[in-house]
């Protein structure tokens, strides 16, 4: 069990060998993914992750420059998505631009089939958001992880509670 995850804790727990994870994320809005199917197509994941391994060979500043740009085109297509979430495939920066790329420790490709598991246990099932479902490790060097390691990952996200 990792609990309410950032970014970190759940490639942490891999670290340390946890191989059935359950997680809980808090959402900001709605989880929304109709805005989303131009960017869950096999032809717009293709295009970004040749967009993210080129952005990951340039120099630093460069990087970090093309990396708010790909934010900044897909943050209207990922209403919803919490950034701890996308981080673990690569996806994530926050409002400051700052790149997550080291807590990346499954294949892009496998976030379309979560995500969609996820809108359909709660769009048609009525579970909410909620949904277990089986991955494989990528190659993280920062965290010591091996790539194609199975993993079972159920995540649950909640709303974010107002202020008041």
């Amino acid at each position: 069990m990792v609990g309410n995850v950032d970014g970190t804790a759940i490639p942490a727990a891999l670290a340390k060998g946890a191989r059935n994870l359950k997680a809980l994320f808090t959402i900001s809005g709605d989880f929304d993914l109709t805005g989303a199917k131009d960017w869950l197509s096999d032809e717009a994941l293709r295009k970004l992750k040749e967009e993210m391994e080129a952005a990951a060979r340039l120099d630093a500043k460069q990087k970090l420059s093309k990396w708010k740009a790909i934010r900044k085109a897909q943050q209207k297509k990922m209403r919803g998505i919490p950034c701890g979430l996308l981080e673990l495939f690569g996806l994530a920066t926050d409002e400051l631009g700052q790149v997550h790329s080291l807590n990346r420790v499954f294949e892009l490709d496998e976030l379309r089939p979560l995500l969609q598991k996820l809108a359909y246990n709660q769009q048609k099932l009525g579970l909410g958001l909620v949904a277990t479902h089986r991955l494989k490790t990528v190659d993280n060097m920062h965290y010591s992880i091996s790539s194609r390691q199975d993993v079972t990952l159920t995540i649950l996200m909640l709303p974010k509670l107002p202020k008041d």
